[in-house]
């Protein structure tokens, strides 16, 4: 009776543990589709079509002759109960596919950070190894590892990241502390992504594109009419002002008929390198910024006229169309070339925000005419690019948010920061590379390395366009003084 009474224990203890590792398990996967559906980097399209496929199969009977080729064609189930359980995991198989393999990968990271943590000598003064707490998608390449310290300091860890990329076959972009909760995240990619990147040549952009940056694996360009509007938000450093500089100079080097409206209300201390310019007009005060703003949204209102009384449904259709068929309704100026017009507005929360640098009635009528061009530009060929180091929900409209297609985010000190800009705190954990930032548009997500271009490389770009502006003011200034002698 003993020996019955010790092997019935024995099978509860093993029931229970096998209970545990099966929840264990279940929460796994769980866990794997949440981290998958919150990082974008679960493929819906993918688990979906595998679904639909069952689907059919099993609506159409074609299950059937397997059964009876593995000769068990009696215990099909047909009955309403038992044929749900049987098809609700085919039909999401796809989902649950992708989970096991993405548990299938964590557990083999586990077994290999041990070995990797051995040749890195990562170990405690007690002897004690790092302990894995989990591995998430941050987005198509990045990724994060977080590790409890075992009482470790960060210096240990950032000591022993050459040891830890060899070992693992990864690139660590970064290395970062959570005292209070005494972990480390080790961000990191199977990617290499340069820590500065320069374009060869920028004049290489192909008309009416902007370079984003530079992925793990391409340089990503965007089309001003696929994203006709932009939102740049990052912390002081980062590289905002570098790409909004990057932005102009490309977008004005490449395309000789647009013409550019910058805002600073900094004492246009960005754009000052761009002043001189022809085709480029810089506002420096928020009465003279909302006086600018007015006039674009006059130019855009008579656009919308001409546009409708031409049947065209953007600007793209109207220049296509032969000059001599053009209409103009009354009161709409004859604006053959219908040029794009880019304002650049750099910290946009000194003009949103009254009691600033702008009064109440000016920040009013700024976000109201902004608001508009967001809302309607693309099609007239306006198009927006927003700087802000503020994307708190004060200094930043949602409504104006909501119609930026394109977020370019550097990184933010804060989850609510990142948060109002991006919907998530992916921008958190960008490491604290300058120009290192996250794109997002729609769905899309990705972490890029903007391009390099100092003031003075920039300068050298704008040079001959400077002096054909100032030889220009020169010859007018030359034809003025002439008409006045002939009239003395």
């Amino acid at each position: 009776m003993a020996e019955n009474k010790i092997v019935v224990g024995f099978d509860k203890v093993d029931w229970v543990e096998k209970f545990c590792q099966l929840a264990r398990g279940v929460g796994e996967v769980i866990a794997e589709f949440w981290y998958g559906a919150k990082s974008q980097t679960l493929p819906w399209t993918s688990c979906f079509a595998i679904g639909i496929v069952f689907t059919v199969v099993l609506l159409n009977g074609w299950d059937a002759p397997l059964w009876g080729l593995l000769d068990v064609a009696q215990y099909r189930p047909i009955s309403f109960p038992w044929f749900q359980i049987y098809a609700t995991p085919l039909v999401f198989s796809g989902f649950l596919g992708w989970c096991l393999y993405q548990v299938m990968l964590k557990r083999r990271l586990s077994k290999r950070l041990t070995h990797a943590f051995t040749d890195a000598e990562l170990k405690s003064r007690r002897g004690k190894f790092p302990t894995f707490i989990f591995d998430r998608p941050l987005d198509t390449y990045a990724r994060k590892l977080r590790l409890g310290k075992a009482g470790m300091s960060k210096d240990k860890f950032s000591q022993a990241v050459p040891t830890l990329e060899s070992s693992l076959h990864v690139y660590v972009d970064e290395v970062r502390e959570n005292r209070v909760g005494g972990t480390i995240d080790i961000l990191y990619s199977h990617n290499e992504m340069d820590e500065c990147f320069k374009l060869e040549n920028i004049h290489d952009i192909p008309t009416r594109k902007i370079t984003v940056g530079k992925t793990r694996a391409d340089t990503l360009n965007i089309d001003i009419n696929s994203v006709p509007h932009i939102l740049v938000g990052g912390l002081t450093g980062g590289g905002k002002s570098t790409f909004l500089r990057q932005v102009i100079t490309s977008l004005y080097v490449n395309n000789s008929k647009y013409r550019f409206s910058l805002i600073d209300l900094k004492e246009g201390l960005e754009f000052q390198l761009f002043e001189n310019l022809p085709r480029v007009d810089v506002k420096k005060t928020a009465s003279d910024a909302v006086g600018k703003l007015e006039l674009l949204q006059s130019m855009l209102e008579d656009r919308l006229k001409i546009l409708g009384a031409n049947k065209c449904k953007d600007i793209i259709a109207f220049q296509k169309m032969d000059k001599d068929k053009r209409s103009y309704p009354d009161g709409a100026p004859r604006d053959v070339n219908f040029d794009r017009e880019v304002i650049v507005i750099d910290e946009v929360a000194e003009l949103f925000l009254a009691g600033g640098a702008a009064s109440a009635q000016e920040s009013k009528s700024a976000r109201e005419i902004i608001g508009r061009i967001a809302r309607i530009g693309r099609a007239a060929g306006l198009h927006l690019v927003l700087g802000t180091q503020r994307p708190d929900k004060s200094a930043l409209d949602t409504q104006i948010k909501a119609n930026l297609p394109g977020k370019l985010c550097f990184q933010m000190s804060d989850n609510a920061s990142s948060m109002v800009m991006l919907g998530n705190g992916r921008a958190k954990d960008l490491p604290g590379i300058p120009g290192r930032a996250i794109w997002q548009h729609g769905l899309n997500m990705l972490e890029v390395q903007t391009p390099f271009l100092d003031t003075d490389e920039a300068a050298g770009l704008l040079e001959k366009y400077q002096k054909s502006s100032q030889q220009q003011k020169q010859v007018s200034h030359k034809n003025s003084n002439s008409t006045v002698e002939q009239r003395g």
